[in-house]
């Protein structure tokens, strides 16, 4: 299962690439759990540019839904912009976007630890 996981986040990887002429920077696979029975999750967290992208993929009783979320500050800088697109079997795909006001002049959250 998780060659066939693998194998599909690459071919992910390369169509975007093919259609956008930019590629993943600093991809990782972030981890993944799947039964015997095959059903699970796996899921992928890279940049593209400023923007942050998760590719995960859900196996459920032998069905697929791919989700890519994407989440991005706007041009201005004054809104947090998260996107969900989600594809699932026999091709059906819906897609959510929704934008967050952000305060202006506020540092981003940072690790408790440092």
């Amino acid at each position: 299962m998780r060659k066939r996981v693998d194998e599909l986040f690459r071919k992910r990887v390369e169509e975007r690439a093919a259609h956008t002429g930019t590629g993943f920077i600093g991809s990782r696979i972030s981890g993944g759990s799947f039964k015997p029975d095959g059903d699970g999750m796996a899921s992928m967290s890279t940049s593209e540019g400023q923007t942050l992208v998760t590719l995960e993929i859900h196996l459920f009783q032998g069905h697929r839904l791919e989700i890519e979320k994407r989440l991005r500050l706007s041009d201005d800088k004054k809104s947090l912009v998260y996107t969900q697109q989600i594809k699932g079997p026999q091709g059906k795909e819906a897609r959510h976007e929704i934008e967050f006001d952000v305060a202006e002049g506020l540092p981003p959250v940072s690790d408790a630890n440092s």
